[in-house]
């Protein structure tokens, strides 16, 4: 096997498990909206991003991404580091 394809099987795995572990929280608490799934998303490829970060790799307005990162981080999805610009998230361990 080649190290692009193996790439592809690893990143197919990491990406199966979060689905299946946002629909297991889903199932558990809120309804996530499109929003907050593909936020989630994002840290199957990064363990800890920004809200300005994540604004730009998902092309959605800030304040959009803040309310969606607040509403994670309060319904235990996400944990908050600092509280200032340089904050930064990453998924709750479960």
């Amino acid at each position: 096997m080649n190290h692009g394809c193996h790439f592809f099987t690893t990143l197919q795995k990491q990406k199966r498990h979060l689905e299946s572990k946002i629909e297991t929280m889903a199932g558990d608490d809120i309804k996530l909206t499109r929003n907050q799934k593909a936020i989630l998303e994002l840290f199957d490829d990064k363990p800890e991003l920004g809200s300005s970060e994540i604004a730009e790799l998902l092309d959605m307005n800030i304040e959009t991404v803040k309310k969606n990162l607040k509403s994670l981080a309060d319904s235990g999805y996400l944990v908050k580091h600092g509280a200032t610009k340089g904050a930064w998230y990453e998924v709750k361990k479960i």
